[in-house]
């Protein structure tokens, strides 16, 4: 193992290393840890010391202690031992470690940098020696190493080097980034955290028109159309992700015929994705039962062959539908492949829609003549579904970094091309009274309605999404349906129509999902409001109108006339890439390489000391906002400082003028679990008038005493007229921090707007205590509303926070204090 002392390189054994250094700090931390949490039946949080071991069977790989430093918004690392056996290539055991790192950075909202300190010892603190070595056989100079420190633009090079995407992926995962859509650390992110395998990662990034909207999990069934546009391509994904696992999985059998679950015992297959045909291509290094098929029983592919699998998710009434564009597509497949000298098995892989197997006679015998197996994975298309939602939901609440949330003008230069099986949308018009079966398009449209109303509440939206899903996939069953007997009228609108409507969703979310301009079905009812703002909308719009647009609104007036119902459905296969086509890999990746180093990102040694909390997530701030503005990735971690830190913090932001911000800005808030909160805006309030004020207080407005939330501190109880928060209602255990804040903040405006209507007047007293999310959509809740009450000639409200301290509530308690609210240390006010 080696070490960097200075600028000499000196070798040392394992075990000498481990005597001299680490051994003891590594013990000093176990013991600790043992105290503090083990012994007390407590878990650490992020900001604790905490020890880590990587391990296959009994290979020891690596060994760490960790901890997210608050101060500098940094990992610190005091304990780092690494080994890479000779017998594995590359650096095993430190790639797996530096990987969990950065890893933690990211989840913890840290801004990517990483200290090597020592915590328990006085040796010179540098960067380890295998570290290093490792950074730079993948081409990442560690320029602070002897300082003991990798920046964030370093981490961020190291992070996706070591992902080791395919130089196609690569190249795409950088123009995302340098589109400010999705940053790097969160591909990464997203693959080590298992949210996909990386060949999952690269079938989304080179087989999807728009990647982020899947990886970021913005979209949501409210704008149903272009969620189903996301969900469909997601299931292509992971259905080709159950085919990948069942390949890889090696069962070892014992004498007695139980299986053997061995680590580290996966088949030698290498992955490929080719997105001309939405096709796995598999290159195998050792022989390879073939599984899902009724063609040969026990089929097993000796090492040295190809795979070539075409991907379709379709369930049965889309397969029925859209099977000559697939057989078609698949013949282009092979033609691609025939070429090779390679022995070459073809396949096409869909879901188990159907049991009776003989119901798809016409698509086997199209694919038999071409020599094509077709491979059914077991599971079916509702529960891939609902893998989607659960990746889709993961997504939604992890930390994520590009802009502040408004928008920025990608760089003016030309990035590459790349091409995607198109995809298309159909409008069936058929009558409301159509029934098959059970089911009624009345009874559905009417759930349907029932659950958009109830998203737009907020309250229990996930199981509300779960069930509109389902109405919305039935009502595309119907119209399926309608399709194949030929007794409805359609129009189908080429992909141009979808891409202009994912582009202007990005520029104006609220206005497309208030206006339901994404929706994928219309009652007769809702077509003349629809027509009316789509209009409203292209003519605001700054992408060019597709033609097909017009024939959109001409057919839905028609289906007016007639009191039809619009239904959309929609193929993500319509056609298929010219195999003639290579993707703009290693060359147009040379392109993109100088934009992306030259892509701003922090990339200095950060220094706090001496600062106070306050001052330094006033300096996070500012350097976020200055990142946000140069429209670079940037977000500030608040689910770490003490409350009265961050309300002061944002006191100074939001009635902070700088001359050089035009108008009210934002920032982007993440928490310690990864979930990303809306962008707090800033710069957006100035005091009120001495009039305004002198009126306020003249008018005698009842005073409130608030306490935060509920039932959290309990000895309050007798000082405040009651809590603002119930605990029961945000502290649910499956809401991320993000969505305990959102849902914070609603509570807030709601209340407040309440205040309005009733003209009343309000000095409110806000025990504030902890929990951050609570503090942060309380107050966001708080400036939204006196943004929108600011042109009146009277004021309604003011917030005067009383800043909880324990300590001094129990000093006041035995002094026989009873009135806290001229004693309690106050924060500013907000009005």
């Amino acid at each position: 193992m080696r070490f960097l002392k200075g600028k000499e390189w000196c070798e040392m054994s394992d075990a000498k290393l481990q005597m001299v250094k680490q051994a003891g700090l590594l013990k000093r931390h176990l013991n600790r840890f043992e105290r503090n949490f083990t012994a007390k039946g407590k878990l650490p949080r992020d900001k604790d010391w905490r020890v880590f071991r990587f391990a296959v069977r009994d290979a020891i790989l690596g060994l760490q202690a960790i901890r997210h430093q608050t101060a500098e918004n940094v990992i610190e690392v005091d304990v780092f031992v690494s080994d890479d056996p000779d017998e594995i290539v590359g650096f095993s055991g430190t790639k797996i470690s530096v990987i969990f790192i950065l890893s933690e950075a990211y989840k913890c909202g840290a801004n990517m940098s990483v200290k090597f300190t020592t915590e328990f010892g006085t040796q010179p603190v540098v960067i380890p020696g295998q570290v290093f070595d490792m950074a730079w056989e993948y081409g990442v100079e560690l320029k602070f190493a002897e300082q003991g420190v990798i920046t964030p633009k370093e981490a961020r090079m190291l992070y996706l080097a070591l992902t080791e995407f395919s130089p196609e992926a690569e190249a795409r995962v950088k123009q995302l980034a340098l589109e400010y859509k999705v940053t790097p650390e969160r591909a990464c992110y997203m693959v080590h955290h298992l949210t996909y395998t990386k060949e999952e990662m690269e079938a989304i990034l080179l087989g999807s028109e728009h990647p982020e909207n899947i990886l970021l999990g913005k979209v949501t069934p409210q704008e149903s159309l272009l969620y189903a546009d996301v969900a469909l391509r997601a299931r292509d994904v992971v259905l080709g992700g159950n085919l990948n696992r069942k390949l890889r999985q090696k069962e070892i059998v014992n004498e007695d015929g139980t299986v053997l679950d061995l680590e580290g015992n996966d088949r030698r297959v290498r992955v490929s994705f080719d997105s001309r045909f939405f096709a796995n291509v598999y290159d195998l290094e050792e022989d390879t039962p073939i599984p899902w098929t009724n063609v040969q029983k026990e089929w097993v592919v000796p090492a040295g062959d190809r795979l070539v699998v075409m991907i379709r998710g379709r369930d049965y009434p889309d397969t029925d539908v859209y099977y000559q564009e697939d057989v078609t597509a698949a013949q282009a497949m092979v033609e691609a492949y025939s070429q090779s000298q390679m022995q070459t098995h073809y396949f096409v892989l869909m879901p188990r829609d159907v049991l009776d197997v003989d119901r798809l006679g016409p698509i086997l015998e199209a694919y038999a003549e071409m020599g094509i197996t077709l491979m059914m994975d077991p599971r079916t298309t509702s529960v891939l579904d609902e893998d989607v939602r659960d990746r889709l939901r993961e997504s939604e609440s992890m930390r994520h970094d590009v802009g502040t949330g408004e928008g920025s003008d990608p760089p003016r230069m030309e990035l590459p091309d790349w091409r995607f099986n198109a995809s298309d949308v159909t409008l069936v018009a058929v009558p409301g009274s159509l029934k098959i079966g059970r089911l009624k398009l009345n009874k559905l449209l009417e759930q349907a309605m029932y659950d958009e109303a109830e998203l737009k509440t907020g309250v229990n939206k996930h199981n509300v999404r779960s069930r509109h899903l389902r109405v919305i996939d039935r009502m595309q069953f119907l119209a399926h349906q309608a399709l194949q007997a030929g007794k409805c009228s359609k129009v189908r609108l080429p992909g141009s129509v979808l891409q202009f409507m994912v582009a202007n969703w990005w520029q104006q979310t609220e206005l497309l999902r208030e206006k339901r301009l994404v929706s994928m079905y219309w009652v007769p009812d809702h077509i003349s409001d629809y027509v009316r703002h789509l209009r409203q909308m292209l003519e605001g719009s700054v992408h060019p109108v597709p033609s097909a647009v017009e024939v959109m609104i001409q057919f839905l007036i028609q289906a007016k006339q007639q009191n039809q119902v619009v239904v959309a459905v929609q193929n993500k296969h319509v056609e298929f890439v010219d195999p003639e086509y290579v993707s703009p890999d290693t060359s147009r990746a040379e392109e993109i390489k100088p934009a992306f180093a030259g892509q701003f990102v922090i990339d200095y040694v950060p220094d706090n000391e001496g600062k106070t909390a306050e001052d330094i997530l006033i300096r996070q701030i500012w350097a976020s906002l200055l990142q946000a503005d140069r429209g670079q990735s940037n977000s500030v971690n608040l689910g770490v400082p003490g409350h009265a830190v961050i309300s002061n913090a944002l006191h100074y932001f939001v009635y902070k003028h700088p001359d050089n911000f035009e108008g009210p800005t934002a920032f982007n808030v993440t928490y310690t679990d990864g979930s990303t909160g809306h962008p707090f805006p800033v710069f957006c309030l100035r005091r009120p008038s001495k009039g305004k004020v002198n009126s306020f207080k003249s008018g005698q407005p009842k005073n409130g005493r608030f306490g935060m939330i509920s039932f959290r501190h309990p000895e309050m109880d007798a000082f405040v007229d009651q809590y603002w928060f119930r605990n029961i209602e945000i502290s649910q255990a499956e809401y991320s921090m993000a969505e305990m804040e959102a849902l914070c903040y609603q509570i807030t405006y709601e209340k407040l707007q309440v205040l309005a209507q009733r003209g009343a007047r309000l000095r409110m007293f806000i025990v504030q205590t902890g929990l951050q999310p609570a503090v942060v959509g309380f107050y966001r809740g708080v400036v939204d509303f006196l943004l929108e009450n600011r042109d009146r000639q009277d004021l309604l409200l003011e917030v005067v926070p009383l800043l909880y301290d324990s300590r001094y509530y129990r000093e006041r308690i035995e002094a026989g204090e009873k009135d806290f609210t001229n004693h309690f240390p106050r924060g500013k006010s907000w009005m």
